[in-house]
């Protein structure tokens, strides 16, 4: 798929968000390391937790980013509090983490 906005000689960035473990999800790894063979540089967010495979480590292509896991006090808070603060928690270390990393030039 070729973008009308990018120039073709441009470096192309994307980032891939994981709102999970990263190392237990074959397929995102997968579009990973698919997005680098088709030369993309890759920024992928997610939660740290398994490693990745050791194709996705070893990639210079490919950038890891781990944000902050959600604090654990927060799930003993009553139903719709906890899942308020959550999604605020996530949202605003995604938003964080995502102004903070490498252009981001192609959207699918």
């Amino acid at each position: 798929m070729k973008s009308e906005f990018v120039n073709s000689t441009e470096k192309k960035y994307v980032s891939l968000v994981v709102l999970g473990d990263f190392g237990r999800s074959p397929r995102m790894q997968y579009h990973t390391l698919s997005l680098s063979k088709n030369s993309f540089q890759v920024d992928v967010v997610a939660y740290q937790g398994a490693e990745p495979h050791k194709q996705i480590r070893n990639d210079e292509n490919v950038n890891l980013h781990y944000m902050r896991n959600v604090p654990r006090w927060i799930e003993y808070l009553p139903g719709l509090l906890r899942y308020v603060l959550k999604t605020v928690w996530q949202s605003f270390f995604l938003f964080w983490t995502l102004i903070n990393i490498s252009k981001i030039n192609h959207i699918f």
